[in-house]
Order: structure tokens, then sequence, then C-alpha cells
């Protein structure tokens, strides 16, 4: 497709042997950007349509995929902008077999009404066929971003608080990019780890903050150095 690019890809396995992949078609025409996602099995044959499945519909401008497996079905998400600039992160649950949505059309919002400050998201498999999304905002403050987190059930329900909830909370917001480069990884037991640069006090240092199988943080409130 001459008018269009791709970029952003994300992967995750699909535990048979095979892949899910997401990414990003930019339409050079009308700027739009959306998100794409293919299965392919063990041989690398493409077990969805071929170009892969748009993941949300209606979209203008989208970025950031990520993609949690739920035994079976694939939660994948991206940061999301509507036509007025307003940002959320939005996820689609996919069927394993066909890539048909299994949500609504436009998906369910993480997080909505952000302002474009949110960025970032992460994914991780949780207990219980959960998925767990993570991402940075600079909700308390335009200048300082802190982590958010929301867990989504097998159904696709938010198990959190609307709009999720922080990690480690963000009470001196005042610098530039207060909690940001995240990484994150399951801890094996149903749960998840967060590792993070922390320069709320001017001073940068890497903590960790773990959220266990039941959905609740475990770690200090500002997170562990």
């Amino acid at each position: 497709e001459p008018e269009t690019s791709i970029n952003d890809p994300a992967v995750t396995s699909d535990q048979n042997g095979g892949l899910v992949c997401a990414w990003m078609k930019w339409d050079y025409l009308t700027a739009y950007r959306r998100l794409y996602a293919m299965r392919l099995d063990e041989t690398g044959a493409a077990m969805w349509q071929p170009g892969g499945v748009q993941v949300t519909v209606p979209s203008v401008f989208q970025s950031w995929p990520v993609i949690g497996s739920n035994f079976g079905t694939y939660f994948i998400a991206c940061l999301d902008h509507d036509s007025n600039g307003i940002g959320s992160i939005r996820y689609q649950l996919l069927d394993h077999v066909n890539g048909t949505r299994l949500l609504s059309e436009s998906g369910e919002a993480a997080v909505s009404g952000i302002g474009g400050n949110a960025s970032n998201p992460q994914a991780e498999s949780m207990s219980n066929h959960r998925t767990a999304f993570v991402w940075t905002e600079g909700r308390t403050h335009p200048w300082g971003s802190a982590l958010f987190y929301q867990i989504v059930g097998p159904s696709g329900e938010g198990e959190r608080s609307l709009n999720g909830e922080p990690l480690a909370p963000n009470n001196t917001g005042h610098r530039y990019y207060s909690q940001d480069w995240m990484e994150t990884c399951e801890d094996g037991s149903g749960g998840f780890f967060v590792s993070f640069v922390d320069n709320r006090t001017g001073t940068k240092k890497i903590r960790v903050s773990h959220v266990d199988y039941a959905g609740e943080i475990t770690s200090a409130d500002s997170g562990n150095v």
C-alpha cells in the first residue's frame, strides 16, 4: 500500500508455537494512525484475515501498541486520540481463532479524557486470565508524570477504579518526568513488578513497585529502591 506506512510493532507468543503481532498503519492521505493485529502459526502462516484485523474503530491517531495474552484470547491496547486531541488508553479483546472483536467496536478505556498526557503503556498477564495495563501520566501536574495501573478481567471488565490507580503516589510531581522509563515483568505468582526512574526529589533513583495476584500493591507507597 504505497500511501501508507507501518510502524510501532509489538509481539507476544500465542502459547501454541506461534505469535500475535500488533502494529500501527499510518495513512498519509488522512494522517490517521490505526491499530492492526495478526496471528501467525508455528510455520509463519497468517491465521487471521489478510493484512490483519483493525483492532478498534473508529480511530484517528493511535500509538504505543501493547499485547496481553489471556489464554485463548488477546488483549491489545494502545494510546488513542480522537479528532479533538482527547486521549485515552483503549483496549480490545480478540478471539484467537479469527481475530474477531469480543468487546465493542471502539474497545474499552483503561483511562479516558487524559488530554494527551498518558504515554508508554505496558501489559502483563496475571492470574485467572486477567491482564494488567500500566502507563505514565501527568495527571497531577502537567510537568510531572506518575505511574498508574488498571487490571482487566477475562471478559474485558476493569477491576480497579475508573481511570486506574496510582502505583507510587506522586505527591511532589513538580519535576519533569518525575516517574518515567518504566518496564514491567510477571512475578511468577500471578502478579507483576514495575521498575521505573524516580526523579521526584531531584535525585534520580531506580524504584520497583509490586502488585500481587489480587491486584493489590505490596511495595512501599513510593516504591522500593
